[in-house]
């Protein structure tokens, strides 16, 4: 496929300038760009699968670098890896003890390349170059991740145990699951139970959520402060509460025409709603090239 593009771009930039026409002209910067993002996305592959050692029982370390998924059974993390190896990898272990965002762990058992299909598909979306299953994992140490993602993730633990403290266990679950996107108390009848009722959509995080993050903030800021300061304060607390609920890619979209959005209506047409959702579109395009392929709500 890369061979045909790079072939369709060289036929194109010849035409244009052997006829010197300028009909070829949309022609060749179409290609060009094609060409680019084919390129793009061809990296993006080197890059998931850097240096990781399939196929053997190892012992290797590594830091978590996004919040744990938790469910009943067991946590999903996820590793990133340190020297002389270098990739991302998704960890299943057991439920206990639970491990954090930000932990050095040492784990030993055998790296799995990504299956096949539309799981390894997800999994490559999300940079990820193999899986491991229940190895033993032993914590090192904690705080190897952001400042700023830790105080946050430190914060959203501070509004679930508030929670969990005034309401009963599944309320509480699902309350957590309404405000920040966090599932990992509920149980799997309560998750089968959502699914045959066709309510597991008030649990996922999406553009419903950020603009009410978006709207609160406005309103909070503007009243107190001019337009500049009001859009920038607003603009923070859109990419915290982005970063607080893990930063997935419905969450990052809807964030990024969040604060486009803000920034129209201070300082522009904030009605164009087409612009901002192709300037969305491109940042995560650039960021993730996967995103376009291998994502069915992109």
């Amino acid at each position: 496929m890369f061979l045909v593009l790079s072939a369709v771009f060289l036929l194109s930039i010849v035409l244009a300038f052997f006829f010197r026409a300028r009909d070829f002209l949309p022609l060749s910067c179409g290609a060009f760009i094609v060409f680019l993002g084919a390129l793009h996305f061809g990296f993006a592959d080197i890059i998931v699968n850097r240096n990781i050692p399939f196929g053997k029982d190892y012992k290797i370390e590594g830091v978590i670098y996004a919040e744990p998924e938790f469910n009943e059974k067991s946590q999903d993390v996820k590793i990133r890896l340190s020297e002389p190896y270098d990739g991302n990898l998704l960890v299943k272990i057991a439920r206990f003890p639970e491990f954090a965002y930000g932990d050095l762990v040492e784990f030993y058992g055998e790296i799995k390349p990504v299956p096949f299909g539309s799981y390894g598909n997800y999994l490559k979306k999300e940079k990820i170059g193999g899986v491991v299953s229940f190895p033993e994992t032993t914590l090192i140490s904690g705080g190897h991740g952001s400042r700023v993602r830790i105080v946050l993730l430190g914060f959203k633990g501070l509004v679930s145990g508030a929670v969990r403290k005034t309401l009963s266990y599944e309320k509480a679950a699902l309350l957590q699951g309404i405000l920040l996107g966090d599932t990992g108390d509920f149980s799997e009848s309560f998750r089968e139970n959502m699914r045959a009722s066709g309510t597991t959509h008030i649990v996922a995080l999406s553009g419903y959520n950020i603009s009410i993050v978006a709207l609160a903030a406005v309103f909070l800021f503007s009243r107190f402060l001019a337009p500049t300061r009001s859009f920038i304060l607003s603009s923070a607390f859109i990419a915290a509460f982005v970063l607080m609920t893990g930063a997935s890619p419905s969450v990052t979209r809807a964030g990024i025409m969040g604060v486009m959005l803000l920034f129209g209506k201070l300082f522009g047409n904030g009605d164009d709603l087409k612009n901002v959702l192709i300037l969305s579109a491109l940042g995560m395009i650039i960021a993730n090239p996967r995103v376009l392929v291998f994502d069915a709500g992109f």
